[in-house]
C-alpha cells in the first residue's frame, strides 16, 4: 500500500494530509472487504464522480458557499467534504427556491458563458477565440465614446477590460497561452497601467500566471495553468464536420433551445469540408 503525493500537497499542513491518508486507507479498505465478500462480477468501487472530485481539488477558504439544487448530489458532496475538510461541510447548501439555480444566483446564460463575444459595461467587447495553439482575445472599444479623445477612450476600455479577461479565464477555464489584443494607446503610461492591472486582476485567479510586458503591437502575452480541460470542451462535442473541439452540444440535450444556436457551426463546417 502506498501514496501519490501531488505537487500541491507541499503547501498542505500535516494534519490534513494525515487525515486524508486517514480516509483513503479507510476506502481501500472496504474496497477489499467488497471484493472478498462480493460472490459475482459486480461494481465495487465506483469513484466519486466528476463533481464530488473537482470540489475536492478547489474548496478552499477563498470559496464561501457551494449551492446545489439536487437533494442527492448535496448528500454525496457533505459525505465527501466531511471525510476531506470537515471545516467546509457547512459551506455546502441545499437550493430550495422556486426560480432555476442559474437564474437565482444571477449567472449569465450558458450562450453568455460560452459566446465569442462578451459585452464590456461601458459599450466595449472582448472577442475570445480558441485555437489549438493559444487563445486570442481581442478589445474592441465598440460604442464607447466616453473619453474626452482616441486615446483617453482607449485607455478606460482597456482598463474595464483587463478585469473582465481575468474573470472570463477564470469562468472558461481557459489555459495555456493567451494573447489579448487591447485597443492601440500611445502614451506609455496608460500601457504600463493596462499590463499592471490586468496583473492585479489575475492575481486572484488560483491558477497560475505570467503576465509580460505590453508589445509595441499592443499586445500583451499571459499563461495561465491548465488544470483541466476548458469549459466549452466539457460541456460540448466536436464538431461532427470539422472535429473542432467544443462546437456542438452534446447529443443528449441537442433538442434544449437554448444550446439550438450552437448548431449553426455545422453548416458552414460541411461546406468547407465538401469544397476540400
Amino acid at each position: 500500500m502506498g501514496f501519490i503525493a501531488r505537487t500541491m500537497a507541499t503547501e498542505a499542513d500535516h494534519e490534513g494530509t494525515a487525515r486524508e491518508a486517514r480516509t483513503l486507507l479507510s476506502r481501500w479498505e472496504k474496497i477489499r472487504e467488497s471484493f472478498r465478500s462480493s460472490g459475482e462480477p459486480c461494481l465495487i468501487e465506483g469513484g466519486e464522480g466528476c463533481v464530488a472530485e473537482t470540489l475536492r481539488d478547489l474548496l478552499d477558504g477563498s470559496v464561501e458557499r457551494v449551492v446545489t439544487d439536487s437533494p442527492s448530489l448535496h448528500g454525496v458532496l457533505v459525505a465527501r467534504i466531511t471525510e476531506f475538510e470537515p471545516k467546509f461541510s457547512g459551506r455546502i447548501e441545499l437550493y430550495h427556491g422556486s426560480q432555476p439555480l442559474w437564474v437565482a444566483l444571477g449567472l449569465p446564460p450558458l450562450e453568455e458563458l460560452l459566446g465569442r463575444v462578451v459585452r464590456l459595461r461601458r459599450g466595449g467587447f472582448l472577442v475570445i477565440d480558441e485555437t489549438e495553439a493559444l487563445v486570442a482575445i481581442d478589445v474592441n472599444t465598440g460604442g464607447y465614446v466616453g473619453g474626452r479623445d482616441q486615446e483617453e477612450t482607449a485607455f478606460v476600455t482597456n482598463l474595464e477590460a483587463s478585469d473582465e479577461i481575468a474573470r472570463q479565464l477564470r469562468l472558461r477555464d481557459l489555459g495555456g497561452i493567451v494573447v489579448v489584443d487591447f485597443v492601440d494607446m500611445g502614451v506609455p503610461s496608460h500601457r504600463e497601467a493596462v499590463v499592471e492591472r490586468l496583473r492585479t486582476a489575475l492575481g486572484e485567479d488560483p491558477a497560475p500566471t505570467r503576465v509580460l510586458p505590453m508589445s509595441e503591437f499592443g499586445t500583451v502575452e499571459l499563461t495561465r495553468e491548465r488544470r483541466r480541460a476548458g469549459l466549452a470542451s466539457a460541456v460540448f462535442d466536436p464538431c461532427e464536420a470539422c472535429g473542432a473541439p467544443g462546437a456542438t452540444p452534446p447529443r443528449h440535450c441537442r433538442r434544449t433551445p437554448s444550446l439550438t444556436s450552437w448548431r449553426a457551426c455545422l453548416l458552414p463546417c460541411a461546406r468547407r469540408r465538401a469544397s476540400s
